[in-house]
């Protein structure tokens, strides 16, 4: 083989190396992509090995998602995205989904659990002063917020609770708190104060993953005008946010 014969082969190794690198990453970029959680367009997490991790919208071409919007499931869509995202029936035909919207990658066992607001009785009063109290704040007066979510955050076929607190209009030493009130404990989901930055979360949804002792939740900051949601998840006796 002369030395041009062996240039021409060499080069053809090479391309040949870039093409079944290129197929292979875009491949394994459509099975990511079937992994993934989208929350209002703005918000992506990865499900993979039983764990969360924040992920970008790259990847994401005619992807096939279930998509729910408020609490209730819209269908199937294959999903596109350039620069926002648009979502396809089997006839391709656009659909627009209504916010807040949360869509799953087919392939995830993700079940969106129910839950109902709920009036503040006597005894949740007792509730959440006593875990203002737990917290060194002795604050008793009024709320400007004040919400309990009736939910089954540990799958045991019984009513937990959550409580979003604020008392921002009534006091200069204010507080938002988002708690859970769980076979009489208290499980810390946002404590912020004064001298925190702003953000007023409220609950969107309830996520049962697989088969987790507690189920996951979605807070959404009322305080963003794009609508964030964040992600988070319960470990070491409190639900911690997933920062990456």
């Amino acid at each position: 083989m002369n030395k041009s014969n062996i240039k021409v082969f060499i080069l053809l190794i090479i391309v040949f190396a870039i093409f079944f690198a290129l197929a292979y990453f875009f491949q394994d970029d459509r099975k990511l992509s079937k992994g993934l959680v989208i929350i209002n367009g703005y918000n992506t997490y990865e499900y993979r090995y039983r764990n969360w991790r924040k992920a970008s919208n790259y990847g994401i071409k005619w992807t096939k998602f279930n998509v729910y919007s408020n609490q209730e499931y819209v269908g199937k869509f294959s999903v596109n995205v350039n620069n926002k995202f648009y979502f396809f029936d089997d006839k391709i035909k656009s659909h627009e989904i209504e916010y807040p919207f949360i869509a799953f990658g087919v392939d995830l066992n993700i079940k969106l659990v129910n839950y109902k607001e709920d009036s503040i009785s006597d005894n949740d009063t007792v509730i959440i002063n006593n875990y203002l109290k737990s917290k060194k704040n002795n604050y008793t007066g009024q709320f400007n917020v004040l919400k309990k979510y009736d939910v089954d955050l540990n799958n045991d076929k019984n009513n937990d609770y959550i409580y979003v607190v604020s008392n921002q209009l009534y006091t200069d030493n204010y507080i938002y708190s988002v708690f859970a009130y769980v076979d009489s404990k208290y499980i810390d989901i946002s404590y912020l104060s004064k001298d925190d930055n702003y953000k007023s979360y409220d609950l969107v949804w309830v996520l049962s993953v697989g088969n987790d002792n507690y189920n996951d939740i979605i807070l959404k900051d009322n305080s963003s005008e794009k609508g964030n949601c964040y992600l988070l998840r319960y470990a070491n006796d409190k639900y911690n946010f997933i920062k990456r």
